[in-house]
């Protein structure tokens, strides 16, 4: 099986035309793939990773790839770190929900880290998203405090009251088994629901409401006895649908009722498309994304 993998695996690697898979050597023990040698870019040393992922048989690719920049591939003047915050501060502006003028942006290899402050916890949500949206991002570590600048802000009661309310006026959540506790702001949420569109749209009912400062979300799945198993064609079927997906690199593993996504995607939107769908499924009770950003 392993020397069927390995041949698999340079065959798809040498049609892969976004990889220059000349100086690329494959090894295979018990489904492991290893991944050494040298490849152009960031964006092909992940592409290969992915391609050798999608691979039937596949447990797990270590992908110890180096990537080679010759000197007069750098660019000139400012560096692509620099680049990269000043499209991301770019984005910030744009969007009118953001405080852009007091947060703070810093880059290192792809990662962007923003700070400062801003009055709303939907603020800090709207910048975190913001920057996910900017082309080459491959995460975001959000570390904006949440300040409210109005002088009488409301009280956690309150705050409680206008959960409890919400919750009731939406018909897409089961508000008679979810539970808030509100301390100086912050959320908890519990409780449980049958999908895991109902964890996100509590989560997101609760974040845009005045005086939230954070929340956190404990809320559990239960899917339902009437929910099927999860099939791996429902899914496939699903991506290959979707114009924002390039299926091709991307792989879907089953396991009972979690789902595994392994490959490579062009942004962190598309990323989060792949997983939103693979939890539309039914009977899916857990998504481990492995998806990376190839920038």
């Amino acid at each position: 099986m392993d020397d069927k993998i390995h041949s698999e695996v340079l065959a798809e690697l040498r049609r892969e035309p976004r990889v220059r898979s000349g100086e690329i050597d494959v090894s295979v023990s018990n489904g492991a793939v290893t991944l050494t040698g040298w490849v152009d870019s960031d964006s092909q040393r992940l592409m290969a990773g992915a391609v050798a992922g999608r691979i039937d048989g596949v447990k797990v690719v270590a992908n110890e790839l180096r990537v080679r920049m010759p000197p007069s591939a750098q660019p000139a003047g400012e560096g692509p770190a620099a680049i990269l915050a000043a499209a991301v501060r770019a984005e910030l502006s744009w969007d009118p929900r953001v405080q852009a003028g007091d947060i703070t942006v810093s880059v290192n290899e792809g990662v962007v880290m923003l700070g400062g402050r801003v009055d709303t916890f939907a603020q800090r949500r709207a910048a975190e998203r913001a920057a996910h949206r900017v082309r080459g991002v491959r995460a975001v570590a959000n570390d904006i405090e949440v300040r409210p600048s109005t002088p009488d802000p409301p009280s956690d009661s309150a705050v409680a009251d206008a959960i409890a309310a919400a919750l009731r006026w939406n018909d897409l959540v089961p508000a008679d088994t979810l539970k808030a506790t509100v301390a100086e702001g912050w959320v908890t949420l519990t409780g449980e629901v049958e999908s895991e569109y109902q964890r996100w749209e509590v989560e997101r009912l609760v974040a845009r409401l005045k005086g939230v400062t954070g929340v956190t979300n404990v809320i559990l799945l239960r899917p339902s006895d009437s929910a099927s198993a999860v099939r791996q064609h429902v899914i496939d079927e699903a991506l290959r649908r979707n114009a924002q997906v390039d299926m091709d690199a991307i792989k879907v593993i089953i396991e009972d009722s979690a789902v595994i996504l392994i490959g490579a995607v062009r942004s962190w939107a598309e990323r989060e498309v792949v997983e939103h769908t693979a939890w539309s499924a039914p009977g899916v009770t857990s998504v481990d994304n492995r998806i990376v950003v190839a920038t």
